[in-house]
């Protein structure tokens, strides 16, 4: 309904205030985002961009238990990992997009972009996953720090819409200021070390 938008920001700012409280490690970053996500009836990922910025990494991913299991399962029977997957910015239209515009993008449907995403031998899997849970909408938001694209925030859930879109880029902007205060911190604990 149209209350929906409203409530969604609600949820993601009281979900961007935990992330601020967990900013002293990205360990500790990420670790929130994965409950606060999970907590929304929402699954999502953090990836984030190499010093060329053509190459992005998945560093979280939020997902209830049960695609946990499935991707434990994909995980043992293809050795590929999916919490530090990596693959190329110009392979997935919606991660390039995003990153070259610095712009949100809105996709109704998730599994064209699963399908890019993945190397050809787990896509049956990909398949036994959109079985499972379908292909709802995406939301893909770069996260932006000091006026440059660090990396890419993605947000599914069946019942997002394009109205969703600001209130996932307000969360994501939380989420790039608390990546900065961490690297900031641990940075400042590496120097006081020494």
């Amino acid at each position: 309904g149209p209350g929906r938008g409203a409530e969604l920001l609600r949820a993601l700012n009281a979900a961007a205030a935990s992330l601020q409280r967990a900013a002293h490690s990205e360990a500790e970053v990420f670790r929130a985002f994965r409950e606060q996500v999970v907590a929304l009836g929402l699954r999502g990922g953090i990836s984030l961009l190499d010093a060329t910025s053509k190459r992005l990494t998945l560093r979280a991913v939020a997902y209830p238990d049960q695609i946990l299991s499935l991707l434990a399962e994909l995980e043992k029977h293809t050795g590929l990992k999916i919490d530090g997957f990596e693959f190329a910015v110009a392979d997935v239209d919606a991660y390039q997009q995003a990153v070259e515009t610095g712009q949100a993008i809105f996709a109704p449907n998730s599994n064209a972009i699963v399908a890019q995403l993945l190397p050809q031998a787990v896509r049956p899997f990909a398949g036994r996953i959109q079985q499972a849970f379908g292909a709802p909408p995406v939301v893909f938001v770069p996260l932006i720090s000091e006026g440059r694209v660090e990396g890419i925030l993605n947000v599914v859930g069946a019942g997002l819409t394009r109205d969703d879109v600001s209130a996932v880029q307000a969360f994501a902007n939380h989420l790039a200021v608390a990546l900065d205060n961490a690297r900031a911190v641990s940075a400042l604990q590496e120097s006081e070390a020494r």
